[in-house]
């Protein structure tokens, strides 16, 4: 029994640092793009468990509506922190 938890804890954090996070911001990006709400980022970058989101500016139907400078997100596939 312990070594099949072994097994499934490793596999999931091999599933969290290989993930691709940045494919995932963008593809959920797109969905949004539907919804008339745009996004502008500079830079994200993938530091294994961590993904880094600079200069971020939200649109809406056009209009600027939020400019958030940084944003750190730690996913964890069931839940995330921001």
């Amino acid at each position: 029994m312990k070594k099949f938890l072994t097994l499934i804890f490793s596999l999931y954090l091999a599933t969290l640092l290989f993930a691709p996070k940045e494919e995932l911001l963008y593809t959920g990006l797109n969905q949004l793009n539907k919804q008339k709400i745009n996004f502008e980022i500079e830079d994200v970058s993938d530091y294994g468990l961590l993904a880094d989101i600079k200069e971020i500016k939200l649109f809406y139907d056009g209009d600027k509506v939020l400019n958030i400078k940084d944003i750190k997100a730690f996913p964890l596939l069931f839940f995330n922190y921001i």
